[in-house]
């Protein structure tokens, strides 16, 4: 039997509203994967603006160059997907699909969400991994030079808050149970925002390292 657990630690700075982090844990309470997400609420701003800090916590003068079209469009209550892992034994199972389209969904029943967004590499459009996260469009690029990964350049995929549910709906109906495509063998496939998970057990979760922390 496995145990989804939704868990949401307060924040309060900036824009964010708070931190949304899922489990997914087996009968004997061993972490088998974990996903979180942000929701910001950008109502006279937009993620042109607001890239920065959004990447960094805050925003403090580091170098961001936003070039991505769908950035100035991309305001209001916006939902931010972040990092999933997935325990090695397990992957190849469409857990990293999966989360993050719970975790959308969740954001969808609490908050009147605007868009949904995500940060991915441009290697995992090329390789056809990031389809699988169930965003729309992608849009190129938003620059973070010499950020903690180096020269670092996302692409932002978005979807609005209609196809959010449309693409929740149609992977109920089609992917989840035909299969889907196959999960991303890459520890955190989702986006960059990686987190180094040092410990699984039922007494501690999200023991590690974000940039977004």
């Amino acid at each position: 039997m496995a145990l989804l657990e939704l868990q949401d630690v307060r924040v309060n700075y900036g824009g964010i509203e708070a931190v949304k982090g899922i489990d997914l844990r087996v009968e004997e309470g061993e972490i088998v994967t974990s996903w979180a997400g942000r929701v910001f609420y950008w109502p006279d701003t937009s993620l042109a603006e607001e890239a920065c800090a959004m990447f960094y916590g805050r925003d403090e003068g580091q170098p961001c160059i936003v070039t991505a079209p769908a950035a100035r469009n991309i305001t209001g209550v916006v939902f931010c997907g972040g990092s999933t892992w997935v325990r090695p034994d397990l992957r190849g199972h469409q857990l990293s699909q999966l989360l993050p389209r719970i975790g959308r969904a969740c954001a969808l029943a609490r908050w009147p969400v605007d868009w949904g967004i995500g940060y991915v590499s441009r290697v995992l459009i090329e390789k056809g991994v990031a389809a699988g996260y169930g965003y729309r469009h992608f849009s190129p690029s938003v620059f973070y030079p010499g950020s903690p990964w180096g020269e670092l350049e996302v692409i932002v995929a978005n979807n609005s808050i209609g196809e959010c549910y449309d693409d929740l709906a149609d992977y109920l109906a089609n992917d989840l149970s035909a299969g889907g495509h196959a999960d991303s063998q890459a520890r955190s496939g989702s986006t960059i925002f990686d987190v180094s998970v040092t410990k699984t057990s039922s007494d501690g979760v999200f023991q590690g390292s974000s940039s977004l922390s």
